[in-house]
């Protein structure tokens, strides 16, 4: 008989609720993937002097060609063995209980009843229980959207239980699929419980295995069949039906309580798993109702929810799911908790055929009065993607490197550290997914760099996006990373004569060289404000992207979706830092051994000013001048530049005349250009080098080079003194 059903939505795609087993460990994953051509497996368990039959078939709701067609056949010959049956659209199971003294003469009960045709008067009683069973299920106010989903994907019967207006199928459908059920092609046996080589021997008769007096032998399963196709008894005459799916994404609207269905339809089981796994208990997601039922074509995930759906909710939802079904995989493998999870996974691993293609979607709405169509035409919307450099390349690894663009730029004097607060606690945020991100700072620009070993997952692409894209810092984490930076300021001697060069070479523009205890930094409670900044650092416009390594393509793909899904925000505005009259020097402190110099240029490009700090430092160093510390850091078209170099035996004036005069010349600063080409080569062969390389090349790319041109030069003392 089937099972009376929850309203929950999932069983809407189901006949009945599969019966849970007693508490019993979990066979070894090994043990069932060796056994998953066999036509029947033996899990060995103590259920306390009870046993379980359970026959799969991938003939589900699918090949009955109509709906009711196989719920009805499920139902009558549930009943004749007093069985349970539950029905998907590519899987049928029936499970009876038993004993292991009495297993076998069950088995032969099921198998006599699986092959003898139906009567009418069966029909007529399971149709009866179907048409019943219908009524209690459509409790769940999303069944009218999860059937409309269905039909507009052009296959209504995968709702096994149909709906009203359905008619009693006709005795010829019911018989033919019958037999197609019974095809031992088609089907397999789990049996659980603790059985005796008698009892195995008398199983393997019944199912047409002669060596099954070997199977204790073999992990408790039935051996491999010398035919690859496990023998000719598992030679199908009855093929079954191969699903056709639109190549487009359908919807379709009905009248109903209101409630929406997105169904996805994917190529393999594995990423309809995957994909279930990474949107439970995740916004958009979060607390509609997930389903997953094998089929022919695959495997259909179904998201449901009651109430109306937002456009914006929608095309966000449509935009994941894509993204998702690319082809990466996470790595995390499968496991079960117990016998009765790992029967349900052999048997949907069972009835899933993988096909060819890309996911299908199709939509369901119902609502209960007419009403525009303005949802249908959001989901019609192909999701908005967003292309940036990419590398495959042979070797090991890929790497991700993103730029928040202006992040550290645009930050007000009096906000100075906000950015590297919320750098370091979205760091945090990652590492506790498992993450290691590299936060770097390119001038005004602020970088994170991941690097995934090995061939990347999706379930490690998808945490990046979560952590650094859309997670949103608690008070917790912005404190631990606020007494972080903290810890690394005091650490730090050089910090305020660094930011008293930045002042002088910059009063009105932000910190060029971070290292301010700024309120931000240093005052709590401010939570509010640093979400707001950070909302205003992930803007579509203020984030560029890069990917190199073995499969950059795929994880590019990820990424770019991702993007795209970001909200957008003001145009870039021009910087346009204090003019060069507003350079002031700074009066000397007597009595330290170290001084800071600050130099100002004008330039083309980012790179450019690498290579005026490079000949600088080698000119200065050349010169026996002896650099402590050398920082570099651009707005716009101004570059800047920090030296803090050692005062020696030689008098501050004099150390200022020395620092001018090696000053580099437009040779010096091409060769130090090439010499830095030249080491970006050498360590280009890896990803994460070649990552950031692109990600330069971008911002690079446009406008035209010349020297970087000297603006003014500010000199100070009062660092502190050297560790010894």
């Amino acid at each position: 008989m089937l099972a009376r059903c929850s309203p929950l939505v999932f069983l809407a795609l189901s006949a009945c609720v599969i019966q849970t087993l007693p508490p019993a460990e979990a066979p070894d994953l090994t043990t069932l993937e060796r056994s998953f051509d066999e036509p029947w497996i033996v899990i060995e368990r103590d259920l306390g002097g009870h046993a379980l039959i359970e026959f799969a078939s991938r003939a589900g709701s699918l090949e009955g060609g109509e709906p009711l067609v196989a719920a009805m056949v499920a139902e009558a010959i549930a009943e004749r063995v007093g069985a349970i049956a539950t029905v998907l659209p590519g899987l049928t199971l029936i499970r009876k209980d038993s004993t292991p003294s009495t297993i076998a003469s069950d088995v032969e009960s099921l198998l006599e009843a699986l092959r003898r045709p139906l009567g009418e008067d069966e029909i007529a009683a399971a149709f009866e229980r179907i048409v019943s069973l219908r009524r209690a299920q459509e409790i769940a106010h999303s069944r009218a959207a999860i059937l409309a989903a269905f039909e507009a994907l052009g296959v209504p019967e995968a709702i096994p239980l149909g709906s009203e207006r359905d008619p009693l199928p006709s005795s010829r459908a019911l018989e033919a699929f019958r037999k197609t059920l019974a095809e031992p092609a088609h089907s397999k046996w789990i049996f659980v419980g603790e059985f005796g080589d008698r009892t195995r021997r008398r199983l393997a008769r019944l199912l047409d295995d002669p060596k099954g007096d070997e199977s204790r032998g073999n992990g408790g399963e039935a051996p491999r069949n010398a035919d690859s196709d496990g023998g000719a008894a598992r030679t199908s005459s009855l093929p079954l039906r191969q699903l056709e799916l639109p190549r487009k994404d359908q919807s379709k609207k009905v009248a109903g309580p209101a409630s929406w269905a997105l169904v996805a339809a994917l190529p393999k089981l594995e990423q309809a798993r995957s994909i279930e796994g990474l949107i439970r208990d995740r916004a958009p997601f979060r607390g509609a109702s997930l389903g997953l039922a094998p089929s022919s074509a695959g495997a259909f995930l179904v998201i449901s929810g009651e109430g109306r759906l937002g456009a914006d909710e929608l095309r966000f939802m449509k935009s994941e799911l894509i993204r998702l079904s690319r082809p990466l995989l996470p790595r995390a493998p499968t496991s079960y908790r117990d016998a009765g999870e790992a029967i349900a996974g052999v048997a949907l691993e069972f009835a899933s055929d993988a096909r060819s293609g890309d996911i299908v979607l199709a939509l369901g709405i119902a609502e209960p009065r007419a009403s525009d169509d303005d949802l249908l035409a959001a989901f019609a919307d192909d999701p908005e993607f967003i292309s940036f450099p990419h590398d495959d390349f042979t070797g090991y690894g890929t790497s991700i490197a993103l730029r928040l663009k202006r992040a550290l730029a645009d930050e007000p004097r009096s906000e100075a550290g906000r950015t590297e607060l919320l750098l370091e606690a979205l760091r945090r945020k990652c590492l506790a997914r498992g993450l290691e991100v590299e936060v770097l700072r390119n001038d005004g620009d602020a970088i994170a760099r991941l690097y995934l070993n090995g061939a990347p997952q999706l379930g490690e692409v998808d945490r990046f996006i979560q952590c650094f894209l859309r997670d949103i810092p608690s008070n917790g984490s912005l404190e631990a990373a606020r007494a972080a930076l903290l810890r690394r300021l005091a650490a730090d001697p050089y910090q305020d004569l660094l930011e008293r060069l930045s002042i002088a070479l910059a009063p009105s523009s932000a910190s060029l060289f971070f290292g301010v205890e700024s309120k931000t930094v240093r005052d709590r409670g401010r939570t509010r404000a640093l979400h707001e900044a950070l909302e205003a650092l992930r803007l579509k416009e203020r984030i560029d992207a890069a990917v190199a390594g073995e499969r950059a393509g795929a994880v590019a793909e990820q990424l770019g979706y991702a993007l795209a899904a970001l909200p957008k925000g003001e145009r870039e505005r021009s910087l346009s830092p204090a003019p060069i009259g507003e350079l002031r020097s700074i009066a000397p402190i007597e009595g330290v051994p170290v001084m800071g110099f600050g130099v100002r240029l004008e330039i083309d490009r980012g790179d450019d000013l690498s290579a005026y700090l490079r000949a600088l430092t080698q000119r200065l160093e050349s010169s026996g001048v002896r650099v402590i510390r050398a920082e570099r850091s651009s707005r716009g078209e101004a570059g800047f530049i920090a030296l803090i170099v050692s005062l020696g035996g030689d008098a501050p004036v004099a150390l200022r005349q020395r620092v001018e005069a090696a000053l580099p010349d437009e040779r010096a600063i091409e060769e130090a250009r090439v010499a830095l080409e030249y080491e970006d080569l050498l360590r280009g062969s890896g990803p994460s080098a070649r990552a950031i390389a692109l990600l330069n090349h971008r911002s690079n790319e446009a406008g035209t080079r010349s020297a970087p041109r000297l603006v003014g030069i500010v000199a100070t003392l009062g660092a502190p003194p050297l560790a010894p």
